[in-house]
């Protein structure tokens, strides 16, 4: 038998999901060398995409590989480069408001990007060379959900900034349903 309310429980369980959460240092940091499926915030199932013509946000199944990148440690905290699970190409062409690809399988030719955590559950994805660049997704044609570079740094009606990320490992390994 307890002493407290359900309404006691409630404040004081209230009150510690909130000092967890507003606690920077108890986020989950990206895990080096595993595969995520990275998603706009918000929308789950819009996942960032592998397309030989550049990088999409696709309604795609989280354990298809194009939709898994691996994140490569580079020599800054917080800093990594890219990988597409199904192709092995890092992303390596960014220019401000150009269309991005993973082109090369070349590590040094990869663009290095740092993850910049945001609110809960929310990552920026910025060019660790230019810090006003930021991979964002274009809702200019809704159709196309091409992901470019620029200086955008808040979802707005011209795209969305902020991802969410999911290790796709995890996922593979819980049994699917029948």
């Amino acid at each position: 038998q307890s002493t407290h309310t359900y309404g006691e429980w409630y404040a004081q369980l209230n009150s510690t999901l909130l000092a967890l959460l507003n606690n920077l240092d108890a986020r989950v940091p990206i895990t080096p060398n595993c595969y995520y499926n990275i998603a706009i915030a918000n929308e789950s199932l819009w996942l960032m995409v592998y397309h030989a013509d550049g990088l999409k946000t696709s309604y795609t199944e989280m354990d298809d590989y194009d939709s898994q990148w691996l994140f490569v440690p580079a020599d800054k905290a917080d800093t990594y480069y890219l990988q597409n699970r199904s192709t092995g190409l890092y992303i390596s062409t960014v220019k401000n408001g150009v269309r991005v690809k993973a082109a090369t399988t070349k590590q040094e030719e990869a663009i290095p990007f740092v993850v910049v955590f945001g609110e809960v559950g929310e990552l920026l994805l910025q060019h660790a060379e230019d810090n006003k660049l930021n991979l964002y997704n274009s809702e200019e044609n809704r159709k196309k959900r091409q992901v470019l570079v620029g200086s955008m740094t808040d979802n707005s009606s011209a795209g969305a900034v902020w991802w969410s990320f999911t290790m796709a490992d995890d996922l593979l390994a819980l049994p699917k349903s029948s």
